[in-house]
């Protein structure tokens, strides 16, 4: 159950910070700051399909959403921990507090 809301606090965070994106307005700071948290605590419960999926998002944004979804599901009904073996990169999300004047 722990997993599962990691996973829901993670979902929750990426699609504030992508209905932001996808209406061309700017990310609020608590919004960037809340996903940027969120997705660096991925590697502690995320499997590594899970990881490399988020990775190919972030490369190619045009990649379907649902493929997330469905890899995240796959990882929830999985008991097993399974060592990363394919993961050959995880980026860490900085948040920069923006100098206000």
């Amino acid at each position: 159950m722990i997993k599962q809301q990691w996973y829901n606090n993670f979902l929750e965070a990426f699609s504030k910070k992508i209905s932001y994106a996808n209406n061309g307005v700017e990310v609020p700071e608590e919004i960037n700051a809340k996903f940027c948290e969120e997705f660096n605590r991925l590697p502690l419960y995320a499997s590594e399909e899970v990881i490399e999926c988020i990775n190919l998002l972030n490369k190619n944004s045009d990649r379907p959403i649902f493929e997330l979804y469905k890899v995240i599901r796959n990882d929830l009904c999985e008991s097993k921990y399974k060592e990363f073996k394919k993961v050959s990169e995880f980026s860490f999300q900085i948040y920069e507090i923006p100098n206000k004047k």
